[in-house]
């Protein structure tokens, strides 16, 4: 691999609705990008036997867990993975689809509808799909641009808030992978989303359509939480999920006091994690008198484990458990994730055009 570059784009401009004029091709003849749409992964089936190896790999990485090897892989080899997987099988087959994995599918259609657009527009460009952990994998997709005489790559993690354990972890995976791939000469990399007009506006409407705000609900943000640590080494994550959440509700005009912002899935190790648990303020919400609430899920691009069973199953349970305890009967809206909505693949896709110059 020759260059690598790493940009966080500038914020756009104004713009007075979620859809924009598509974004005119070079005047220059060009030649092919790779685009790498990366993120986290899926294990090949809901069967345990698959869902160990993807355990193993993502359980494995430095950014996620970072407990010394001597005692991590006795822990990790010993006992998780050989009790996890079956627990786990059991969520992921509540959320299983006849034609497979959720997040799979929706990354495929994601990859699909980006090239249609580049195609529309004129852009020579192909575009794939490479996860963290699991298959297809980032090398995988490196190797199949080398195979169609692709040198130039952009790669952009599929995560509007860029985190080390997220962001961080999928580009020091693609800088490894592609120092493998000589015939790969550059290799942009692009980093978080969240801060731009198009992305904010995709993700409001998607609530609008779902769910409608009145005086008294609630909505809730619920985001991966992730170690005070790594916010204390520098890690923008939260900031930059407080400032994208505040402009999106001021798209909506939902008062302050009608939204907050919480963090699941922390992981069952002795770190301290962001907080507030959305278990917690569902359960004072409801005691409060609340009933009626949205949850979104934004961090993630597509909807997945988390967002289908941690979110719209678990999270939906507490909260009835909780209104009932108070008399009352909920009103739980679960709002998807952006997937490939026609307004999330544009705001993607400008992100993506804007970095072809440097890709060249």
């Amino acid at each position: 691999m020759g260059t690598d570059r790493t940009t966080q784009p500038s914020l756009d401009q104004a713009a007075s609705s979620a859809v924009s004029t598509s974004a005119q091709a070079p005047a220059k003849e060009q030649s092919t990008i790779g685009v790498l749409l990366i993120n986290t992964g899926t294990p090949a089936s809901p069967d345990p036997q698959d869902i160990k190896p993807y355990l193993a790999e993502f359980l494995s990485d430095r950014h996620l867990i970072q407990v010394p090897r001597l005692i991590w892989w006795p822990i990790l080899h010993g006992i998780i993975l050989n009790t996890r997987p079956k627990k786990t099988s059991k969520r992921y087959q509540r959320i299983w689809t006849d034609d497979g994995s959720p997040f799979l599918l929706n990354a495929y259609r994601q990859r699909d509808r980006l090239q249609d657009y580049f195609d529309h527009a004129g852009l020579s460009c192909q575009v794939r799909v490479g996860m963290r952990y699991g298959t297809p994998n980032i090398d995988e997709a490196l190797q199949a641009f080398e195979e169609n005489a692709i040198t130039h790559v952009i790669a952009l993690p599929l995560f509007p808030e860029t985190a080390f354990c997220t962001t961080k972890t999928c580009l020091d995976k693609v800088r490894e992978e592609a120092a493998h791939h000589r015939a790969i000469t550059t290799v942009t990399t692009l980093a978080g989303y969240a801060h731009r007009k198009r992305y904010q506006h995709a993700l409001a409407q998607s609530i609008a359509d779902v769910w409608d705000y009145q005086p008294g609900s609630k909505l809730l943000f619920s985001f991966h939480s992730v170690p005070l640590s790594d916010l204390a080494k520098g890690d923008t994550y939260v900031e930059e999920i407080e400032t994208s959440v505040a402009a999106v509700m001021d798209l909506l005009g939902i008062p302050e006091e009608d939204w907050e912002i919480a963090y699941h899935s922390r992981f069952e190790d002795n770190r301290r994690w962001k907080g507030p648990h959305p278990r917690s303020v569902l359960t004072s919400w409801a005691q409060k008198g609340i009933t009626r609430v949205g949850l979104v899920a934004p961090g993630f691009s597509t909807d997945c484990l988390e967002t289908l069973y941690d979110c719209a199953i678990v999270q939906k349970y507490y909260f009835e458990q909780s209104c009932r305890e108070q008399g009352t009967t909920a009103d739980f809206t679960y709002i998807p994730c952006l997937n490939d909505r026609p307004d999330h693949i544009e705001a993607l896709a400008q992100v993506i055009i804007e970095a072809i110059p440097q890709a060249q």
